[in-house]
């Protein structure tokens, strides 16, 4: 629909304007394993743009703000950027940026940005393996709460999020139905 196209020409404006449309790279995925140790967190990059700063462009097209510093996501695209090239090759910044078309009907601003020293990025490696590497252990907590059970696909059937809705609304004791 004609709304949709005005909020994808938001992101496109944005990137004509910026930079030489014939440098962007749409739709590619990337592979952070081999500086993160894992080959289970690849993703695809809505677009990336080379230079220095190397900016990597998430879309999203949701009312919820999505913030653009440390942002998980975006930080396993930059790692996954860097992992495909050489060291030599590394930009000395990474541009990190959200276009989220929406916030404008709210006030907020529909781009935002962050630019990250590249070694910085690199140290967050570890950081980012660690994470992934504490989802397998058997007894890893389950820790709810809206922000990261918002998307969760296991959230139906989910003991602690059980729990905590137990907790905040009591036990059920009873269901009363009615027949008309």
């Amino acid at each position: 629909d004609q709304d949709r196209v005005d909020r994808l020409n938001v992101a496109l404006d944005y990137i004509r304007s910026n930079y030489n449309a014939c440098k962007a790279i749409a739709e590619k995925r990337v592979y952070p394993d081999g500086l993160v140790g894992r080959g289970d967190l690849d993703g695809t990059v809505d677009c990336q743009i080379p230079g220095d700063p190397y900016e990597v462009i998430d879309y999203k097209d949701g009312m919820a703000p999505v913030e653009v510093v440390w942002n998980p996501q975006l930080v396993q695209y930059a790692l996954g950027v860097l992992a495909g090239k050489g060291p030599d090759k590394y930009p000395k910044k990474m541009r990190l940026t959200v276009i989220q078309p929406k916030l404008a009907t709210k006030g907020m601003e529909p781009i935002t940005s962050w630019d990250v020293p590249t070694l910085e990025l690199l140290d967050h490696a570890e950081v980012l393996r660690d994470q992934a590497d504490a989802t397998e252990d058997p007894a890893a907590p389950l820790v709810p709460g809206e922000v990261q059970c918002k998307y969760c696909r296991a959230k139906s059937g989910c003991p602690a999020l059980t729990g905590m809705v137990s907790d905040m609304f009591g036990p059920i004791t009873s269901v009363v139905t009615t027949s008309e």
